[in-house]
């Protein structure tokens, strides 16, 4: 169906892409994986027209379609999404479907004048269309919804329902995976499955993940009563976490989630309840015996030596091992490139989002069995919280367990496999962070409606 020819691309004196043949047979789901930098996305590009090729061609049902525009492939059948969703936010979700197939009479404003009838009988049949893509998606709770205000994983549903409204022969999907917490991407790939026994070609662009085993109550806090002095801020709550899961603790101001991780860490006595590290029960231990167990914790404040360097910081978190931490630190400059750029610089001169780069690094250099974030992007913009959340999502893909305080619900939610909302020290809620984000007494108390 379509035929990738010795393809390759050059940026300058760069090879991005080099002599890449493929085919992709009507019906199938191709993968393409590779690590980062492997030249993923830029094929992508090529073959869908937003880059000319250096070398090489593109052949769709016989015809040599190399170099042409995305609109005109567009019109081929050709269709691709990006990696991050970019979704009309303040029309409905059932509105973004609807505005997908071009050519449509009401983009004219004469004809919406003379011919006001054939206007409403295509809107009618747009409508109902996009109303069977929501029905094959299963989202029509929210269907009415601005697409705005969905979840990660339920914008990239939106994205390939999209590709649904149209005769498409093939569709690129960038890193459908890509930020989705794992129930919705179970749900994300259903939907491909399913769309492919339809007879459409997909591709798609995935970074590999490790396998992981879920076992459950990997770590947990039972029950924890605790505070400080004489008063107790948690009152029997209970948090938990599994292997490659990440799990986010929210709450208003006050509701004791810092105090939650602390009590599960070590820093703070329990007068009831208990923490248990695979079934073993680790009350009684001292913060640093914990790590010694594969417990990490960053703190939300002073949680870099300003006056070390971004190097001898890495170093001061590899303390407690006695092999060569070498591979560790390449690992940790592959997660957080912009550190070995400045692996050389006092960590007191870098920017709070590459502080927080720094602690998590050094969290890492332990090579922890469960990653404690107090807070990780308090005080950092939106742009670098984005990339702090996807840096934590890679972190938990290779089966280390993330619990992480956040202030920033909804996104934190976003990406969350758990959720666990705290009220007073208590449980108020806990769901997996879709099912959270889809609870309207949850958004109306505590995301923003």
């Amino acid at each position: 169906m379509i035929s990738v020819e010795n393809l390759s691309k050059n940026f300058g004196g760069i090879q991005a892409v080099n002599d890449v043949s493929l085919t992709i047979e009507a019906g199938s789901i191709t993968g393409l994986i590779g690590p980062n930098g492997a030249g993923k996305t830029t094929l992508f590009n090529v073959i869908a027209g937003l880059y000319s090729p250096s070398a090489g061609r593109v052949v769709l049902d016989g015809e040599d379609i190399t170099g042409l525009p995305p609109h005109e492939l567009f019109a081929k059948g050709m269709l691709r999404t990006f990696q991050i969703a970019h979704e009309f936010s303040t029309l409905t979700v059932r509105e973004n479907l609807m505005m997908v197939p071009g050519g449509q009479s009401g983009e004219r404003l004469v004809d919406a004048w003379i011919r006001p009838a054939k206007v409403r009988a295509e809107e009618v049949e747009l409508r109902r269309k996009a109303d069977d893509v929501i029905d094959f998606l299963q989202i029509r709770q929210v269907a009415d919804e601005l697409a705005g205000n969905l979840s990660g994983g339920q914008k990239k549903l939106l994205e390939l329902g999209r590709t649904m409204m149209v005769d498409a022969k093939i569709v690129f999907l960038d890193e459908v995976g890509a930020g989705v917490n794992r129930t919705l991407l179970g749900t994300i790939g259903d939907a491909i499955l399913r769309r492919g026994d339809r007879g459409l070609s997909r591709h798609r662009a995935e970074k590999p993940a490790k396998g992981w085993s879920r076992v459950m109550s990997f770590l947990v806090g039972e029950n924890m009563v605790c505070g400080y002095g004489g008063a107790d801020i948690l009152h029997g709550c209970t948090v938990g976490v599994d292997p490659g899961e990440i799990a986010v603790v929210v709450g208003p101001n006050g509701a004791g989630k810092s105090t939650a991780m602390k009590a599960m860490f070590g820093m703070l006595d329990l007068k009831e309840g208990q923490v248990l590290l695979e079934g073993e029960d680790i009350t009684g231990l001292k913060p640093q015996e914990r790590v010694l167990r594969g417990m990490g914790f960053v703190p939300q404040n002073h949680n870099v030596f300003t006056g070390m360097t971004v190097e001898e910081n890495l170093e001061m978190g590899a303390f407690i091992r006695r092999d060569d931490i070498a591979m560790t630190m390449e690992q940790v400059f592959g997660l957080f490139p912009i550190l070995k750029e400045k692996r050389k610089q006092p960590a007191g001169e870098l920017s709070g989002g590459q502080r927080q780069q720094v602690a998590v690094g050094r969290a890492l250099m332990t090579q922890p069995k469960i990653l404690m974030l107090d807070e990780p992007t308090a005080g950092v913009s939106p742009i670098v919280m984005d990339e702090l959340f996807d840096r934590i999502i890679e972190v938990a893909q290779t089966g280390i367990a993330i619990l992480m305080v956040e202030q920033n619900a909804k996104q934190a939610l976003n990406i969350a496999d758990r959720g666990f909302v705290l009220v007073q020290g208590r449980n108020a809620y806990t769901d997996t962070g879709a099912a959270l984000m889809a609870d309207p007494e949850v958004r109306r108390a505590f995301l923003g409606g």
